[in-house]
């Protein structure tokens, strides 16, 4: 499994979002892992490998509805790939709209917090990049529909940006303006990303607060391989 990556601040509940690597994981969490997870407001599971409706949830999120799409079922042998899963906590937030989702990207508008929730995973494929390109566009969309909310985006883009990511100076009242990062690597992903970020003043999260003050990776390969791809990505 993949690390998880919350995002809160003194005045709205946190959102997290988490690489689960199979859904069924979620029950068999260490207490000091899960029990945080069943605080936040919002929880986006990338890589559920669910391939039924509703994916079944431990007991300890009965709290919990789900906004989710299956994963895709392999022609032959082997697990499924993808499926995503956005947990609202019902007694914290009441979701006002799902403007968007699909295999790639569930968008969901909350009124009480102010907010348009983003939870997206695009696969290291020709095709994942395709469908990165058609759903920023998607994305762009809601947030110009919702100029009053503020967008915080979450998961697994495949996606390479170094340490890059700083911010104008007077957004330092937000948060530091230069971002740490364990890889420093930037591929194309990286750069197209970091774009769309300039345009809709979205802020890298990672690698610059409380918890992840170092910008740590966010995926291990079976080579030892370990690349920060999956991003947080959030507006003031």
């Amino acid at each position: 499994m993949k690390s998880a990556k919350k995002l809160s601040t003194p005045f709205s509940p946190s959102i997290g979002y988490f690489n689960i690597e199979n859904i069924n994981n979620l029950s068999h969490l260490p207490p000091h892992e899960s029990t945080p997870l069943t605080e936040t407001a919002a929880l986006g599971l990338l890589e559920t490998w669910h391939t039924s409706s509703p994916p079944k949830l431990p007991p300890n999120f009965s709290n919990f509805s789900v906004i989710e799409t299956q994963a895709t079922k392999p022609l032959g042998k082997g697990r499924p790939s993808g499926g995503l899963a956005f947990l609202i906590n019902n007694s914290l937030i009441k979701i006002s709209s799902i403007p968007h989702q699909s295999k790639n990207t569930i968008a969901v508008v909350c009124t009480c917090l102010h907010s348009a929730l983003v939870l997206c995973y695009f696969p290291p494929t020709n095709i994942g990049q395709e469908a990165m390109q058609q759903d920023l566009a998607i994305i762009e969309h809601i947030i110009e529909q919702h100029p009053n909310a503020s967008s915080i985006i979450g998961g697994d883009f495949n996606a390479r940006v170094g340490n890059l990511g700083a911010t104008d100076e007077d957004m330092q009242l937000y948060c530091p303006a230069y971002r740490n990062a364990s890889d420093k690597t930037i591929n194309k992903r990286g750069e197209e990303l970091l774009d769309f970020m300039t345009q809709h003043d979205l802020i890298l999260a990672n690698g610059r607060f409380q918890g992840d003050e170092e910008g740590k990776f966010t995926f291990h390969s079976q080579q030892g391989k370990a690349p920060l791809i999956s991003f947080s990505l959030t507006q003031p």
